[in-house]
């Protein structure tokens, strides 16, 4: 009986992993079924899968086809995040792996980053870096973090009021 049971536990384990990835929604809807009525959930763990089967649409491969999601379903960054992870981590890793893993990880964001920051003029790079909002989070945050807030920044800066076709301003 006891078998049975790890069988049944490990795959329920497997489908609640593989979720996101179901294809079609028929087969997500027959493995949410099974995994609503299975014994072995805490409420706990049904209150949260409760939660993201509502926004399933946001997270489960099936549903986001039929959304606009610019294209966010995955990413070479993402898999590019998986392999420093496979390098560096596993049950056995020390405290300081998994800081070199942040550090990597860190190193690998802002390499990428600074192609995308390089298309701002200078004009435009000097009007945000001399912000004080920039200025205070230089003296705590990492270039890649000071970045960030400046684009976050100039974006705020070029928006552009226009009449909408009821005639608000927006």
């Amino acid at each position: 009986m006891n078998r049975g049971n790890n069988t049944e536990k490990k795959k329920l384990y497997s489908l609640i992993i593989n979720l996101p990835f179901a294809d079609y929604e028929d087969d997500y809807e027959e493995d949410w079924e099974f995994i609503k009525n299975n014994q072995f959930l805490s409420e706990e763990l049904e209150n949260f899968l409760d939660y993201r089967h509502r926004i399933r649409e946001k997270w489960v491969k099936c549903y986001m086809k039929q959304n606009f999601t610019c294209g966010t379903c995955t990413s070479s960054r993402i898999e590019s995040k998986h392999r420093v992870y496979k390098n560096y981590l596993n049950g056995d890793s020390r405290l300081c792996q998994i800081f070199y893993c942040f550090k990597e990880l860190e190193q690998k964001q802002f390499t990428s980053y600074e192609d995308e920051v390089k298309r701002l003029t200078k004009a435009q790079e000097g009007q945000t870096s001399k912000h004080i909002l920039v200025e205070e989070v230089r003296k705590t945050y990492t270039p890649y973090v000071v970045r960030k807030v400046q684009e976050i920044l100039l974006e705020s800066i070029h928006y552009s009021v226009e009449v909408s076709r009821e005639g608000r301003k927006w």
